[in-house]
């Protein structure tokens, strides 16, 4: 909440798609349980903090009627992307181990690179407005 008052529900969930690309990359070469743990944890946060932010950037985004039906589909799309993530990854351990965690990584990249030119795409798209009702 206090973040993305100060850098936008945009800003947040980019630099959680990106800390999340980051430890995808990242977490197959520490080879320190203690380091590993700590990673899980920032990687914990992280994957849980972009959902809320989406979700207003959704409803943002979305005209006044047709609000409860985005929130809707972006929440099964995010359960369907969550369930096939969880099953490649349990299905991918026993054969390559960490190195599943390199398979992930184009999701929250593409995810990040999104939210990034995202700004541009929407204020284009509401005749230059970057929010509703403002300028």
């Amino acid at each position: 909440g206090y973040v993305s008052g100060r850098i936008g529900s945009r800003g947040v969930a980019c630099l959680s798609m990106a800390t999340s690309a980051a430890m995808c990359l990242g977490f197959p070469l520490v080879a320190d349980s203690a380091v590993l743990l700590v990673l899980l944890h920032v990687w914990g946060f992280f994957v849980i903090a972009d959902s809320p932010q989406l979700s207003t950037l959704a409803s943002e985004a979305a005209s006044s009627d047709r609000i409860g039906s985005t929130l809707a589909l972006l929440n099964g799309v995010g359960f369907l992307l969550t369930a096939i993530s969880i099953h490649l990854v349990t299905s991918l351990w026993g054969v390559i181990g960490a190195l599943t965690t390199w398979v992930l990584f184009p999701g929250p990249c593409a995810g990040a690179l999104v939210l990034l030119t995202a700004r541009r795409r929407f204020s284009l798209a509401r005749g230059g407005t970057t929010k509703r009702g403002s300028t």
